[in-house]
């Protein structure tokens, strides 16, 4: 049965995925040049953060070893702004709202890392 560091890094994998797919539809909206360097940044910090947090996943999943969970706060924090995400993609002013909500949940997931 996987511990509850496992079942909270899963979540957080979730969450991440989701945020990509967010930035990638946000790509899709004809963002401004700026914006679009933005979007494509953000995307690799995503995608790279992503690989971290598998890693730890994974590492979890195949050691019996005692890993510090992200807290309940953190992981809630995350899903607040992966929503306020997917609210910004439904609104005309899509791009530059993603890339600040997504850069938050970006924060978010690399203290969920040093934590675990």
């Amino acid at each position: 049965m996987p511990s509850k560091a496992a079942d909270d890094l899963h979540d957080a994998l979730d969450l991440l995925d989701d945020t990509i797919a967010l930035v990638r539809k946000a790509l899709n909206h004809n963002p401004s040049d700026s914006e679009r360097r933005d979007l494509e940044q953000l995307l690799l910090r995503l995608k790279s953060e992503r690989g971290v947090l598998q890693a730890e996943f994974d590492f979890v999943l195949d050691k019996d070893t005692e890993v510090q969970a992200p807290s309940t706060t953190q992981v809630a924090a995350v899903a607040d702004l992966s929503n306020k995400v997917a609210q910004a993609t439904q609104q005309a002013n899509l791009s530059s709202d993603a890339v600040a909500l997504a850069g938050k949940v970006f924060d978010l997931a690399t203290s969920i890392v040093t934590h675990v």
